[in-house]
């Protein structure tokens, strides 16, 4: 075991041929071989050559993913009780520290609702027309009117995601998954105001019966767009 200080792990970036070293609780582990600390980076945020001490009990995920890594020394310098502290502020600490699955997982949950509601509504949509069954027409609209609802759950949350792992810092990914589920809402809305103001909708599957149609066909491949992006963020290559 070698003790490091913070300079002397700062050589282990994992570039120019050199290890790949990272500290957790005052612990430094060698990485090197791991494919997720690919070119010295993990997630493509977390640098290695540092202590992650505070970024890394931040993660959707605890100490035991160091549990299969080899430990090669300790850091002298590591991180005190005051740098350990909470990130955030009042009530949401509490929040936080009594139901984790708020902080780690309140996103990857809230964002499957929308996802799931826009291309049941599609798929009912499309079996009305196949049918002529009209039960099927009103279960697209249920359906179609849930992912408006929820959306905004899943935007409160991404926001939530991105200022804690992200920083807030603006990336294309992230800005196209705000804008895409807002365009969620919109549409939904705009879907469920042609459903209940026309009451011979489907009857007489006119131009709103046809737009009501357009709108599903546009918002299943974007919901889809939206959650890969966000599964890509979630686990990069």
């Amino acid at each position: 075991m070698e003790n490091f200080d913070r300079e002397k792990l700062a050589q282990f970036k994992g570039q120019d041929g050199n290890k790949t070293y990272v500290a957790y609780d005052g612990k430094v582990y060698d990485v090197s071989d791991s494919k997720k600390w690919r070119n010295g980076k993990h997630m493509m945020r977390h640098e290695a050559g540092m202590d992650l001490t505070v970024e890394l009990k931040a993660a959707p995920h605890g100490a035991e993913v160091f549990d299969d890594i080899t430990q090669v020394g300790t850091l002298a310098a590591a991180a005190t009780e005051e740098d350990d502290g909470p990130r955030v502020p009042w009530p949401l600490s509490w929040i936080y520290a009594k139901f984790p699955i708020v902080k780690r997982h309140a996103h990857p949950v809230a964002v499957h609702f929308p996802i799931a509601f826009v291309l049941g509504s599609l798929l009912f949509c499309l079996i009305f027309l196949f049918t002529r069954n009209h039960t099927f027409a009103e279960t697209s609209f249920h359906l179609i009117l849930l992912a408006a609802v929820t959306a905004p759950f899943s935007i409160i949350t991404g926001f939530q995601s991105w200022w804690l792992y992200y920083g807030l810092k603006p990336t294309a990914g992230i800005i196209f998954k705000i804008a895409g589920g807002f365009l969620v809402i919109i549409l939904g809305a705009i879907a469920s105001a042609l459903y209940l103001g026309n009451e011979n909708l489907f009857v007489e599957m006119g131009p709103a019966a046809v737009a009501y149609i357009a709108i599903l066909g546009i918002s299943a491949p974007l919901v889809m767009t939206v959650g890969a992006i966000g599964g890509q963020m979630t686990f990069p290559d």
